[in-house]
């Protein structure tokens, strides 16, 4: 199928006007990382595992745990986190 991809899908800080993802079948894992759609994102019988509802408590959760045992001036702040 030319819509599989059979190997680990990694999008590491891009840019995208447009993003779509049409009847795409990700067998490995799917990261999405860092990553600006100044347009729009179309992920049509896609499977999103989060919901906004706690969107914002999981990253103030992972920002805690990354800045835990670091030094002051090694810590990121909040809005370079996210």
């Amino acid at each position: 199928n030319a819509n599989s991809f059979n190997y680990e899908c990694i999008f590491f800080k891009n840019s995208f006007e447009n993003l779509s993802f049409y009847e795409a079948n990700f067998e490995k894992s799917f990261i999405f990382f860092q990553n600006i759609i100044k347009g729009n994102l179309n992920a049509i019988n896609a499977n999103l595992n989060f919901t906004f509802d706690n969107l914002e408590e999981k990253i103030k959760q992972k920002y805690e745990e990354f800045n835990k045992n670091k030094k002051e001036e090694d810590q990121k702040s909040l809005d370079k986190f996210a």
